[in-house]
């Protein structure tokens, strides 16, 4: 598992033999406005599209602020068409521990179904949403092979 982006309120992580890409939010990445929060989030799918991940999971445990309604659509538009163009097959979401940011992520998810309702309905299997770290690597183990026994020490994501 290499650390591939850094910075202060963030960290991506990438292993190549799994094909599983990490997302992970540090504390004070919260004070943002919409056009940051689309600006961070096509920067993860520059980083998708460069590294070709077969798995993502987003960490989002940590993450302080809302999506808006205003950008909520446009955020699910983005994961949408990076789904279906990058062909990932999995891609896990650990929700936000503030409850509005949770409620938030929960209706970006819905109008990612609703876009893709048509033209792309496997997205329900592929996009997942959870609570805990355990139900989402047990959710990716089935492909990926990763236990959550040995998955923070072997992630570093302790």
């Amino acid at each position: 598992m290499a650390t591939i982006h850094e910075n202060a309120v963030s960290k991506v992580l990438f292993d190549a033999k799994t094909g599983l890409m990490i997302f992970k939010y540090e504390i004070g990445n919260g004070n943002v406005s919409d056009e940051e929060i689309l600006t961070r989030t096509e920067n993860a799918i520059l980083l998708i599209a460069k590294y070709k991940p077969i798995y993502c999971l987003f960490d989002d445990r940590k993450r302080e602020y809302v999506y808006t309604i205003d950008i909520q659509n446009s955020i699910a538009d983005i994961f949408v068409n990076a789904i279906m163009k990058h062909r990932i097959r999995k891609l896990a979401v650990i929700l936000p521990s503030n409850e509005m940011n949770k409620i938030s992520t929960i209706q970006t998810q819905n109008e990612a179904f609703s876009i893709a309702k048509e033209i792309f309905p496997e997205i329900r299997q592929i996009l997942r949403l959870f609570n805990t770290e355990e139900e989402a690597y047990n959710w990716l183990n089935i492909q990926t092979g990763i236990s959550i026994k040995n998955a923070d020490s072997r992630l570093n994501l302790s």
